[in-house]
Order: C-alpha cells, then structure tokens, then sequence
C-alpha cells in the first residue's frame, strides 16, 4: 500500500474520531486559528490575493453560488436579459468596493430568492428603504412625495377628480 493510499484509508477508518476531536475542541481550534491569522495577516492576505488574480472567473462562480445559490452562467444569462443594464433605471451607475462598474444581484434577504440586477445606486436605494411591507409603503409614499407638485403625476392608488 503506497503511501496515498494508506492515508486515505486511514481517513476514512477515523472519520468519526475526528468528527468528534473537532466537535469537542471547536473553541481552542478556532482560537488557535485567530491566533495564527493575527501573527500573519499579511502573509495570508498576500496568497488570498495571488490565488484570485489566477483564478478570477472560480473565484466569482463560488461566491455567487454561497451568496445567491446562482452560477456565473445564470448571472451572465440575467445580464444578457437585461441587456447589460439595471433593471430599475436601464443604466450602469456608480461602482462596487473595487471601483468597478458592475450590477449587484438584487435578492430577498428572506426567501434568498433572486430579483435581477442592479447598478450600485439603485441597489443601495433599495437597501435603505428595505423591502418589508412597511419598505414598500415608504416606496409609493417617495414616489408621491415626489411627483405632488408635478402637475402631470398621478397617484397610482388615488383617482383623479373627474
């Protein structure tokens, strides 16, 4: 038996003893590793940053699978629906944390269900205004708000006077 071989075997013959040393020393391990991360936070931030510059497009699929349960090519395909722009104002505005100009993925933080896309501005506008039922009421009380002193603007829950 090679030495490969014997390794595996060996993981798999002491699985649950492992599961149960990790389980039963979670805290001490997790401390350790804050520990190590201080003494080489830059070290490690260096080889994070290395790994992504060689490895952009895995590195974007695997965050939008864990932050939005969507592949690279289901966003790709929400992009190209959308014709390359925010589904709220048909522009591409602002920038990310990265000074690119890219869309958010708009999603309910409830149900984790995906929206569409949007530029950074109408993302944060969202955001603020949340989107729980009283987030949507302040919506339509905006839009109001904004369009009374406009002669043309309508209510669209309120009937014009006849």
């Amino acid at each position: 038996m090679n030495r490969k071989e014997y390794q595996k075997n060996y993981r798999e013959t002491h699985k649950g003893e492992r599961k149960e040393y990790l389980h039963e020393n979670r805290e001490h391990i997790n401390a350790n590793r804050r520990d190590y991360y201080k003494r080489n936070k830059d070290k490690i931030n260096k080889i994070n940053k290395e790994y992504y510059k060689k490895n952009k497009a895995q590195a974007k699929d695997k965050r939008l699978r864990n932050d939005y349960g969507i592949t690279s090519a289901e966003y790709d395909k929400m992009l190209e629906h959308q014709k390359g722009v925010c589904a709220i104002c048909g522009e591409v505005k602002g920038s990310n944390q990265y000074g690119k100009t890219s869309l958010a993925v708009d999603h309910n933080h409830t149900t984790k269900k995906v929206r569409g896309l949007l530029c950074s501005c109408c993302n944060t506008a969202l955001g603020l205004l949340s989107v729980d039922e009283k987030g949507i009421s302040n919506l339509q009380n905006a839009i109001y708000y904004l369009g009374r002193n406009n002669e043309n603007f309508r209510h669209p829950d309120r009937r014009s006077p006849d």
